[in-house]
C-alpha cells in the first residue's frame, strides 16, 4: 500500500517505519508482518492524533519518539509499543513541537532539530531547553543528524551545523531562579516581599 515513507529505524523487536499518509507501523523482523500501527485512524495499537510520522528516533533507554508532523512529539516505550504514549509540548520546554530530526549524545540527551531552532532535552530534568546562539540556524531538515567522536553533526537548509555535546554546559549553565519580589499591577499595584 502507498504510505511515503519518511524512516526506517532497525530495533530487537522489529523494523520501525514512519510514513506521511498511514502513521507509524513496526514489522516483525522476520517476515516483515507488521506487528503494530499508530495513527490517527489506527484500528488496533495506540492511537497517536496524526497519520504523518516524519521522524522515527529509538534512544538508548528504551524510549521510541515520533515527530508527528504538525501534531507534536510523543514517546512510547519500545519494549511495550502498546503501552502509553507521553506528548509533549510547550509545557515541558519544547516550544516548536514540529521535529525533523533527533540525535543522542553519549549522556543520554536528545538533540532535536525543529523547522524552528535547536532544542535539547535534558533526561535527568525531563524537560527541553532551546539551544541559542549567533551561529545556530533556525530550520532543521528531515532525518539529518549524527553524533560522531563527540560531535552533534545537523543538516539544516542553510547546510551542515556541527557542535560539541558539550555545547550546553560551557555556554548556558544552568543557574537557580531566585524571586526577589512580584508586582501586581493594576488595582492598588501591591508589591510582594
Amino acid at each position: 500500500e502507498e504510505i511515503d515513507v519518511m524512516s526506517i529505524v532497525r530495533r530487537e523487536e522489529g523494523i520501525w517505519v514512519g510514513s506521511r499518509l498511514k502513521g507509524a507501523f513496526l514489522f516483525s523482523p522476520g517476515d516483515c508482518r507488521v506487528v503494530g500501527r499508530w495513527s490517527d485512524f489506527s484500528e488496533s495499537g495506540t492511537k497517536v492524533p496524526s497519520h504523518c510520522v516524519e521522524c522515527i528516533y529509538p534512544d538508548s533507554k528504551g524510549r521510541i519518539w515520533l515527530s508527528l508532523g504538525n501534531a507534536g512529539l510523543c514517546s512510547m516505550s519500545s519494549g511495550d509499543p502498546k503501552g502509553e504514549v507521553r506528548f509533549y509540548g510547550s509545557s515541558d520546554g519544547l516550544s516548536e513541537t514540529r521535529v525533523r530530526s533527533i540525535v543522542e549524545d553519549p549522556d543520554g540527551n536528545l538533540w532535536l532539530g525543529t523547522v524552528n531552532g535547536l532544542f535539547r532535552y535534558i533526561r535527568s530534568q525531563d524537560r527541553f531547553v532551546k539551544v541559542q546562539g549567533a551561529r545556530i540556524p533556525g530550520e532543521y531538515t528531515s532525518n539529518a543528524a549524527a553524533l560522531i567522536d563527540g560531535e552533534i553533526f545537523m543538516g539544516t537548509i542553510s547546510g551542515l551545523v556541527s557542535l560539541p555535546y558539550s555545547y550546553m554546559e560551557r555556554r548556558m549553565p544552568m543557574l537557580p531562579t531566585l524571586i526577589s519580589r512580584i508586582d501586581i499591577l493594576g488595582a492598588g499595584e501591591r508589591r510582594i516581599p
